[in-house]
């Protein structure tokens, strides 16, 4: 039996696995190459190839919401900052003590004034936060 994760994965590899075959096929001009869960589009100066792929690809809320909309700091929960790479539960509750106790923040690099928040954690987070 083919669990969930593994239909997922299957259909993924069978949508690079098309674009793939696509580029091969037309001429060295310039190509744009763009997919989605169902199709797969190159486009060449010449012509524009679309291939379907019957695939159906799930996403976590916390994927849906880091890839969509950056995470305001200022009005962020402990729920929404626990979806963040490197951010826990506890480090999550951190950032909202120091923001309780210490108003807004300015710039995501305050950020760093937060226990536990460096250099490293900063850079992972860069994308996924704005402040407001």
């Amino acid at each position: 039996m083919i669990t969930t994760g593994e239909k997922i994965l299957l259909g993924a590899t069978g949508v690079f696995l098309s674009g793939l075959c696509l580029f091969a096929m037309v001429p060295a001009t310039q190509v744009v190459i763009s997919s989605t869960a169902e199709t797969v589009v190159v486009e060449t100066e010449s012509q524009e190839v679309v291939t379907a792929v019957s695939t159906q690809v799930e996403l976590t809320q916390a994927e849906v919401t880091q890839e969509a909309v950056p995470i305001n700091l200022n009005t962020a929960t402990v729920e929404e900052l626990d979806t963040l790479p490197g951010v826990g539960e506890t480090l999550a509750q951190r950032i909202i003590d120091y923001r309780t106790e210490n108003g807004d923040f300015a710039t995501v690099d305050d950020i760093m004034m937060v226990a536990g928040i460096g250099e490293m954690t900063l850079e992972k987070l860069r994308i996924y936060v704005t402040v407001e």
